[in-house]
């Protein structure tokens, strides 16, 4: 089969000073056409296909300590949903023509450097991964008994901590 995949993509980065950060932002389409894969010969979205992608960066260092923060957008991938279903027997969709919700979380981090030692020096990390706790769809499973589509779901609100030692 084909597969054609195109698109454009930009990156805005600050370097220098207490805050730096980026902001990046893709556009790309994958789209397949594989002889024998849809009835009609036509074209349909690789499941890898997701046109939208976001990612915002921000670092800021205060004297010990560094807070850094993520912000992450992306289109959801396509997917084949039933339709309905008559007993065990299901109606499906066209190949990839439905796609999972839009995908966004926001981590953050805080950092605290200890004072440098002769041979080390040590810091404590916090982060929180998905800040806000958003239930991001990973992906769907029929259940063909109960008739029904059932999304699933991965890593609500995500708290950790850490302690890092550099040797040099």
């Amino acid at each position: 089969g084909n597969n054609n995949s195109f698109g454009f993509e930009f990156l805005l980065q600050k370097q220098k000073g207490t805050l730096t950060g980026w902001v990046s932002y893709t556009y790309s389409r994958s789209i397949n056409n594989i002889k024998g894969i849809l009835d009609n010969g036509s074209v349909y979205n690789a499941n890898h296909d997701k046109p939208h992608i976001l990612n915002i960066t921000a670092n800021k260092r205060i004297k010990k300590w560094e807070l850094n923060g993520v912000f992450v957008l992306q289109s959801g991938r396509p997917i084949t949903l039933p339709l309905y279903t008559v007993g065990i027997i299901s109606l499906y969709s066209e190949r990839n023509e439905y796609r999972l919700p839009l995908y966004h979380r926001m981590d953050i981090s805080f950092i605290h450097y200890q004072k440098k030692r002769k041979h080390f020096q040590g810091s404590w990390m916090i982060s929180i991964y998905n800040v806000y706790s958003r239930r991001n769809v990973y992906n769907v499973q029929f259940n063909p008994v109960k008739g029904r589509v059932d999304y699933l779901n991965l890593f609500p609100i995500l708290p950790f901590a850490s302690y890092k030692v550099e040797i040099f």
